[in-house]
């Protein structure tokens, strides 16, 4: 019974583990609302401290670990949840990026700006991965003013966007 206790809570700190570095990857990489990180991150590690306080007081009394198994599931449940937030705070911020990436290409060309073949390239790469995360007809409009740029000079002899220079 005690090596069962012992082979649950290993596994249960592993995933917790697990989770908790998963998490703290994500906030790193999360540039905006760190107010907001912050309070989440100490809220998250109260709760990861919630968690091994409560299995390192785990008893041999099954109605005991019963219950305390239950918080177990309960607070890994909160991690969860949180870490699924996190991961669609951070999706909607690339949306967000994408878009603004596309927009701007698109704005530069209409000021008559110049724009490198690079520019080009990264502009047609945002598209791809907008369009597969769900991306919305204005940003196809957008795109298809700049495919439509991008055909007018090659016919007028520019090499743009992937041709080679």
């Amino acid at each position: 019974m005690l090596e069962l206790i012992i082979s649950l809570i290993v596994a249960i700190s592993t995933l917790i583990g697990t989770v908790w570095g998963i998490v703290k990857y994500y906030d790193v990489k999360r540039t905006k609302q760190e107010a907001e990180k912050i309070r989440k991150e100490e809220e998250r590690d109260n709760i990861l401290k919630n968690v091994v306080t409560q299995l390192t007081a785990i008893s041999l009394d099954n109605a005991a670990q019963h219950r305390n198994i239950e918080i177990v599931q309960e607070e890994i449940g909160k991690i969860n949840l949180q870490t699924q937030n996190i991961q669609e705070q951070i999706d909607e911020n690339e949306m967000d990026r994408l878009r603004s990436d596309i927009i701007n290409c698109v704005n530069k060309l209409q000021n008559g700006l110049t724009m490198s073949q690079a520019d080009f390239e990264h502009i047609h790469h945002c598209f791809d991965k907008y369009i597969n995360r769900g991306g919305n007809s204005y940003i196809q409009s957008c795109m298809d003013y700049v495919i439509e740029y991008e055909e007018e000079c090659r016919r007028n002899g520019v090499g743009v966007g992937f041709d080679t220079p």
